[in-house]
């Protein structure tokens, strides 16, 4: 008795059984080998667009080049002498700490000398090199002082940048920190605050109120070629206005307001467009109207702010899920939609409302996840949900229609029968006619022959008239 029913759901939801692992697969197996990555970082990064807006960021103030300050100095790189000068005037305002995301490997002159002082007397100047790709050198004596954190960016494959370096491996086998760590750093050891190691296999750490995971290639749209170093995910605070900001004219003509760096982190860095320091973020994925691509300086500003504000107030460190988590979500909604489209012919308001409320629960339950500082996925469920249903619902319809072809079949079968059926009661009745009218002709015949011989007869009887 069981297995008859269990035979019978089976038979009746043999659609939805079949559709939700194909589909569910196929998503699955596009989504590993990158098919959606683009399309699903694009989606996630509306949800850095329409979050609310932060406030800035008082413990970074970011020192722009632009176009105006090139002209300024009347020559690019800039003299040894100028970057001395535009120490001297920031060191004036006591910040935690300075850094210059410009590559200095090179003496400029003039006033190489002045600088290379400045450098020695600056205890908290920190200095940048490339480590990956095409190295480039850090200054001289601010290597020699350990002084220097590397400047690398990470490019996801559309040329975003969504990743942030912690530590990165040098040829050497050496370390190099990141310079947005560098810096959280050393603003953070004046409040006691230390690296602690919390799990040293999974290489998890602790600072503050933050915890650091690294990102592995089992999570979210990344894989082991997008892997190298010690990275996070960027929980980005917003672009240059989210930083308190000035020029470097204003700061080379001692322009800067009472305290403006006063036990502050400070960055220089360009902003120009000549210079080519400029990268895309999240926030330059409009759909629909173009936007401004983010300094370098900003993006080392945002991951320096990222760290501060989960090491002392809790902020959210950025991560994504694992991949066998998007793997339920997929084969879940694949089953829900299929489910769906199963039922459209008999309830087709439930079918409709059933895939608004997936779609709503979906990006809603993002949206809350992000906020959190957890990335889920968006696109993939949504394209498993609709496809799933519309794929079920062509199933449905395509099953009624054989079922409907099937019946009209079995109608003019049925209807042949009974036309031969008729056809042969008719040929029956007619042969019955055809007889009788047989027996009527040869009764006819035969009333005609006696008539005749009764004429005859009475002819013989009847006397002839005189």
């Amino acid at each position: 008795m069981i297995w008859q029913k269990l035979k019978k759901s089976i038979k009746k939801w043999q659609g939805t059984l079949i559709i939700t692992p194909c589909v569910a697969g196929l998503v699955i197996v596009g989504s590993n080998i990158g098919v959606f990555r683009i399309l699903e970082w694009v989606t996630l990064d509306q949800l850095f667009r329409i979050r609310p807006q932060e406030s800035v960021d008082k413990r970074i103030v970011i020192v722009t080049i632009d176009e105006p300050d090139i002209q300024y100095v009347k020559q690019w790189p800039m003299s040894d002498r100028i970057m001395a000068k535009m120490v001297r005037n920031i060191k004036a305002q006591q910040p935690r700490a300075i850094a210059i995301d410009i590559y200095r490997d090179l003496t400029v002159e003039p006033g190489h000398t002045e600088l290379v002082k400045e450098f020695q007397n600056t205890p908290n100047f920190i200095g940048i090199e490339k480590v990956a790709d095409n190295p480039i050198a850090p200054p001289p004596t601010l290597a020699k002082q350990g002084q220097v954190a590397a400047n690398d960016l990470l490019l996801d494959t559309d040329g975003k940048i969504r990743r942030g370096i912690i530590l990165l491996g040098k040829p050497d086998r050496s370390l190099a920190q990141g310079l947005g760590i560098k810096l959280a750093l050393t603003y953070l050891e004046k409040s006691g605050i230390e690296l602690k190691e919390i799990n040293t296999d999974k290489q998890i750490y602790g600072l503050g109120k933050a915890k650091f995971v690294p990102l592995s290639s089992n999570d979210g749209e990344y894989n082991e070629a997008d892997m190298g170093g010690y990275q996070v995910l960027i929980n980005y605070r917003g672009g240059l206005k989210s930083f308190p900001h000035i020029s470097m004219t204003d700061v080379l003509e001692n322009r800067i307001p009472n305290n403006f760096m006063r036990d502050r982190l400070v960055l220089i860095g360009a902003k120009a467009p000549s210079l080519n320091d400029n990268y895309s973020t999240p926030y330059n994925s409009n759909l629909f109207f173009p936007t401004e691509l983010i300094p370098g300086v900003v993006i080392h500003a945002n991951i320096t702010s990222q760290i501060l504000s989960a090491a002392i107030d809790g902020r959210p460190m950025m991560r994504s899920v694992v991949k066998p988590l998007n793997w339920l979500l997929i084969v879940f909604w694949s089953g829900y939609s299929a489910t769906l489209g199963a039922i459209y012919i008999k309830r087709r308001w439930l079918t409709i409302s059933g895939l608004l409320l997936a779609v709503v629960i979906i990006v809603s339950s993002a949206y809350v996840a992000f906020l959190s500082g957890w990335l889920i996925p968006v696109f993939t469920p949504l394209l498993t949900a609709i496809a799933a249903l519309i794929i079920g619902l062509v199933q449905v319809l395509w099953q009624n229609l054989m079922l409907s072809y099937r019946q009209l079949e079995d109608y003019a079968h049925n209807l042949e029968i009974k036309v031969q059926e008729r056809t042969s009661e008719l040929a029956e009745a007619n042969e019955e006619i055809s007889i009788l009218n047989e027996k009527l002709k040869g009764e006819n015949l035969r009333m005609s022959a006696e008539l005749d011989i009764l004429r005859q007869m009475q002819q013989m009887i009847l006397p002839k008239p005189e």
